[in-house]
């Protein structure tokens, strides 16, 4: 037995200066619950090698100072599984020593990252960092991910981009396997890679690609937004450009697709832009909304037809406009209240009044409501006979509540359950693996077909959802995953 002065200095050697690391070549050492080895019948300690020389290492009140993954820790996290996890920015090991979930960077220099943005889409998802890299999971069957190969990816993979400032992601939701992703980066360009066949990457090409490709003769860029096999942006000047399928009137209303950025026909002063599964919604300076594309559900107008010409609708909605959120065949817009119109047979326009399709602007019963999203119905199977339609919608407060309806046959809600549809907009149970009343909340949200992800205040990314290709970004490829769960990072 050694002295407590001798195994103070082994202690501090052991966890000082490393941060909240997790000691190298300690992370498996296993205690009993006196603080032996475990299994050797020892007593008041464990003994350890360190540097070539043997020595035995106290174990403290807060089980921790010990460097030792034995299951007694209750301070912070220098290996042991019950400790208060690091917050951002300090030393780590594995992404278990981090609040956040996000460990990074060179092996002697990783810290606690957090996430800043997410984006969803047919069956991936993808996360900007705060050091403005971009991560991508789900399904790659068509390079999505930023990587060939295709197949599935149910942890992150960092993709070949730096200075990301914003990302979307798009995709077909009668073609799950099928997606292609967007970033804007820090000097206002665009980069696009994916499914190209439609020309949805403004590359030139119609092919698919792996690798982040600039999309050429844009000028400065405000924002992005993918939808089913079309992208929009909005220029600097206010005026909107886009490129690949037209065959909605996404583009133009000759129905052609086009490779590279087209301008629309009719300009106008946009301030964002915003897709759906095959439909477009621009915001005005005016706090109108124009509308354009699919339109056999209303989601683009206040009468009921196939097409709407580009920019050909334009409606008032009540109040000052903020936000755009564009699902499956329904549209939502936020400010001070919440609208949403078009498809509502599966609940996302919260009810309405109990009408399967809704033409005018209804507000929905929702205060607090500080960021909107929408979500694709994504059910291909057979008996579906029309398609996917519907979808869900889901909300973040002022308090940071994540609060969703609609569509939950996936478990997409969050609440649970995987009950046909919630006509009213329910609480998601966990955020942050506590229960939402005890965690911090909400500050990004992004929806995809049938799966939800969010951006928590602690810098984690957490998924729901629909999960058979790996979009929920756990570790293996559950058909559902019915609560928030942290996504796994390499």
């Amino acid at each position: 037995m050694v002295s407590s002065r001798l195994a103070w200095i082994v202690s501090s050697l052991l966890c000082a200066g490393v941060g909240c690391n997790l000691v190298t070549g300690l992370s498996d050492l296993k205690l009993d619950e006196s603080g032996g080895a475990g299994g050797t019948g020892g007593s008041g300690g464990s003994t350890t090698t360190v540097g070539g020389s043997t020595g035995t290492v106290s174990t403290t009140d807060d089980g921790c100072s010990d460097g030792s993954k034995n299951g007694l820790e209750t301070g912070r996290d220098c290996g042991g599984p019950n400790c208060a996890p690091c917050p951002l920015d300090e030393g780590c090991k594995l992404g278990s020593d981090c609040e956040s979930g996000i460990c990074r960077g060179p092996e002697a220099e990783k810290k606690c990252f957090a996430a800043v943005k997410i984006a969803a889409g047919n069956a991936h998802a993808c996360a900007i960092l705060a050091d403005s890299t971009v991560h991508c999971w789900g399904a790659n069957a068509h390079g999505q991910l930023g990587k060939s190969g295709g197949g599935v990816s149910s942890i992150p993979v960092e993709v070949s981009i730096a200075g990301a400032i914003e990302v979307t992601v798009g995709g077909p939701a009668e073609e799950p396997e099928k997606g292609h992703t967007c970033v804007r980066t820090q000097n206002n360009a665009v980069w696009c890679w994916g499914a190209g066949e439609s020309g949805q990457l403004g590359n030139g090409g119609n092919s698919d690609v792996s690798d982040p490709v600039e999309v050429a003769g844009l000028g400065p860029v405000t924002n992005v937004s993918a939808g089913s096999l079309t992208t929009c942006i909005r220029k600097m000047a206010g005026t909107i450009a886009c490129w690949g399928s037209s065959a909605r009137g996404e583009i133009n209303e000759a129905l052609t697709d086009s490779n590279v950025p087209e301008d629309l026909a009719k300009p106008m002063a946009a301030t964002s832009v915003t897709l759906g599964d095959h439909h477009v919604c621009a915001l005005l300076p005016d706090s109108s909304v124009a509308c354009w594309g699919a339109n056999e559900r209303g989601q683009s107008a206040s009468t009921a037809g196939d097409i709407v010409g580009v920019n050909g609708v334009e409606f008032p909605v009540p109040v000052s406009n903020s936000q755009l959120a564009l699902g499956q065949d329904f549209s939502c817009a936020l400010s001070d209240k919440l609208f949403c119109w078009g498809d509502n047979t599966d609940g996302a326009l919260a009810g309405a009044s109990g009408s399967d399709l809704e033409l005018t602007p209804v507000e929905i019963a929702l205060s607090g409501a500080v960021r909107i999203a929408a979500g694709k119905d994504g059910d291909t199977s057979p008996d579906n006979l029309g398609g996917p339609t519907g979808g869900h919608a889901c909300a973040i407060t002022d308090n940071g509540t994540v609060m969703c309806w609609g569509n939950n046959r996936k478990g997409q809600l969050g609440n649970g359950s995987t009950s046909e549809k919630e006509i009213t907009p329910v609480n998601v149970n966990t955020l942050e693996g506590g229960t939402q009343s005890d965690a911090t909340g909400a500050t990004d949200i992004a929806l995809g077909a049938e799966f939800s992800c969010a951006v928590t205040t602690k810098g984690g990314v957490v998924c729901w959802g629909r999960n058979d290709r790996g979009q929920a970004g756990q570790s293996t490829q559950m058909d559902v995953v019915t609560t928030p769960q942290k996504v796994v990072w390499p």
